[in-house]
C-alpha cells in the first residue's frame, strides 16, 4: 500500500502526470487500484468511478462492490459517467 499526494490537480492533473512519469513499468504494472480523495464533500450523491483501463475483476472487487455497500446503507451512490 502507497498513499501519495499530490499538487496541481486543479492545473490539468499536473501532481498525478509527474508521478507517473516517475513511476517504473513495473510500479505501474503492479498497481491495482488509485482512490481519489479529491472532493470528498460536495454534491447530493456518493459517486464511485474506476478508469476506463480497469480490469472488469477489479471493477467487481472495488467500485461495484461499494455501490452495493452504499446501496444497502440507503445511501444514493452511482457512478458518473
Amino acid at each position: 500500500i502507497r498513499f501519495v499526494a499530490s499538487s496541481c490537480e486543479e492545473e490539468g492533473k499536473l501532481g498525478a502526470d509527474n508521478l507517473l512519469k516517475r513511476m517504473s513499468d513495473a510500479e505501474k504494472k503492479n498497481t491495482l487500484l488509485v482512490i481519489n480523495l479529491d472532493n470528498l464533500i460536495v454534491g447530493d450523491k456518493l459517486y464511485f468511478n474506476c478508469g476506463v483501463k480497469t480490469r472488469e475483476a477489479v471493477r467487481k472487487l472495488t467500485r461495484d462492490r461499494a455501490l452495493e455497500i452504499a446501496r444497502s446503507h440507503g445511501f444514493a451512490a452511482t457512478t458518473n459517467p
